[in-house]
């Protein structure tokens, strides 16, 4: 009785047995999108997309005593949508309050633990939006 470990002829056939079992994988189809050039048009830049277009941004005027100091140097601080970008912020201010922002500065506010007696809870962090204006523009966020 001869083994067919040592036989060649038996492994090749083996071999060519197990392929033949396997069954063929399934390729994935290829789904041709459309692009700009296919259409002719020009491409344009993606932006974030912020989740309430214009309106969205701009949540509310950050009313404290250091936004009040820096109103005086047209400065104006607003807390702001987590998605918004600076030049979302910038078209946001411009198409609410009809001035056009010299530049804006971003900062995020972490989230804080608080406690108040036994409980324990967290504080919302936030995005908070600081736009400056070219001197001679103002906003009225503030009646005085």
């Amino acid at each position: 009785m001869a083994l067919k470990i040592f036989n060649k002829e038996t492994k090749g056939q083996e071999k060519l047995e197990k392929e033949e079992k396997k069954t063929p994988r399934k390729t994935a189809k290829k789904i041709k999108t459309r692009t700009a050039s296919d259409t002719g048009k020009k491409e344009s830049k993606e932006h974030k997309s912020v989740p309430f277009g214009v309106s969205g941004i701009l949540r509310k005027p950050h009313v404290t005593e250091k936004a009040s100091m820096l109103a005086e140097r047209n400065r104006y601080v607003f807390v702001v949508s987590a998605a918004a970008t600076k030049g979302n912020i910038k078209e946001a201010v411009r198409a609410t309050y009809g001035v056009s922002p010299v530049h804006v500065n971003i900062v995020n506010i972490p989230a804080k633990k608080i406690r108040v007696g036994r409980r324990a809870g967290i504080k919302k962090g936030y995005k908070k939006a600081i736009v400056q204006l070219p001197e001679g523009q103002k906003i009225d966020i503030l009646p005085t």
